[in-house]
C-alpha cells in the first residue's frame, strides 16, 4: 500500500501541476512543463490548503472534498486542452526518478506503512503539525487545557499562530492524511518518496 501512495501521489502532484499550466496558459517546452508539472502541483495543494485553513477549517472538514476538485479539476482541463505526455522524451527521466525509489524507500517495501525511515525531531514536529491543522484552525488559539497535556499537537499554535514559521509540509502531509483518511505518520514516508520522485 505504502510504494502505491507513494506512486499514486506523484502522479497525482504531476498531472495536477501539468493541468494548471494548460489552464493558465502558462506555455513551456512540451518536456520541461512536464518535469515541472509536480513542483507546480504540489504548490497548488499547499497554497490552497493553507489558505482554507488560515480562513478557519480544519483540514479534515475540506480535505477529502478538495482532493475530489482537484481530481475533477484534471480531468475538465485535460478534456479541454488535450496535453501531449511524451512517454519517449520522459522515458529516461521516470526511469531514473524510479531507480531513486528503490534505492531510498526500499524499507516501504518490507514494512509498507509502518516504516518511519530516520525518525528524528524534525519529523515529530511536522507528525505534530500536522494533527494540529489537521483537526483546528491555523489561527485557533489553544485553550489552556490543552495546553497542560491533553493536546501536545497544540503547543504548534506558537509556531504556525504567532510564530508565522514554514508550515509547508506540516500543511501538506495533513491535506494527504486527509484525503486517503490515514494519520499523518502513517503517510509521511510515501509522501516523502513522492516528493522525492517529483525532486
Amino acid at each position: 500500500l505504502a510504494i502505491i501512495l507513494t506512486l499514486s501521489l506523484f502522479v497525482f502532484l504531476m498531472f495536477l501541476g501539468k493541468a494548471v499550466m494548460e489552464a493558465l496558459g502558462i506555455q513551456f517546452p512540451i518536456l520541461r512543463s512536464w518535469l515541472l508539472s509536480p513542483c507546480i502541483g504540489l504548490a497548488t495543494v499547499v497554497l490552497l490548503t493553507l489558505n482554507l485553513n488560515q480562513i478557519g477549517l480544519p483540514i479534515k472538514s475540506f480535505g477529502s472534498w478538495l482532493s475530489l476538485a482537484f481530481v475533477v479539476f484534471i480531468v475538465a482541463v485535460f478534456r479541454w486542452r488535450r496535453p501531449i505526455l511524451p512517454w519517449k522524451p520522459l522515458a529516461p527521466f521516470l526511469g531514473i526518478a524510479f531507480l531513486s525509489l528503490l534505492w531510498t524507500c526500499w524499507p516501504m517495501f518490507v514494512y509498507g506503512l509502518r516504516w518511519v525511515g530516520y525518525m528524528n525531531g524534525d519529523m515529530g514536529t511536522y507528525c505534530l503539525g500536522a494533527i494540529r491543522v489537521l483537526n483546528y484552525a491555523f489561527y485557533r488559539i489553544p485553550e489552556f487545557r490543552e495546553l497542560t497535556g491533553t493536546d501536545y499537537s497544540q503547543y504548534w499554535w506558537f509556531h504556525h499562530g504567532p510564530g508565522l514559521f514554514r508550515s509547508g509540509a506540516d500543511i501538506f502531509l495533513a491535506w494527504f492524511a486527509s484525503a486517503i483518511h490515514l494519520r499523518p505518520l502513517e503517510v509521511s514516508m510515501p509522501i516523502l518518496g513522492a516528493l522525492n520522485l517529483a525532486q
